[in-house]
């Protein structure tokens, strides 16, 4: 059944605009097709990222999407920190 289908991750944006700035240029994940509806996916390692536009963006508290980042996690925070990339907002 679902078994036999690819999960994407799917997060809530509260500005597509400035997120899909944020995971293109930033992040450096490669956008599939192009926007409709309020909604972005990218194509990252093999896996879809889907980004959409909600008012209910930033409520959750739980994780969304996560990365084996290995030994490189406090290398990727800084390099993230240094790009002034992270979003202010959803």
């Amino acid at each position: 059944m679902l078994c036999d289908f690819t999960p994407s991750a799917t997060v809530a944006v509260k500005n597509l605009k400035a997120a899909r700035s944020f995971y293109e240029d930033i992040l450096g994940f490669e956008p599939i097709g192009s926007t409709l509806r309020g909604a972005q996916a990218f194509k990252v390692k093999g896996a879809t990222v889907v980004i959409y536009e909600s008012q209910f963006a930033a409520t959750n508290k739980a994780t969304a999407v996560t990365w084996s980042l290995g030994g490189h996690f406090d290398d990727m925070v800084k390099a993230l920190d240094a790009s002034s990339g992270w979003p202010k907002e959803g």
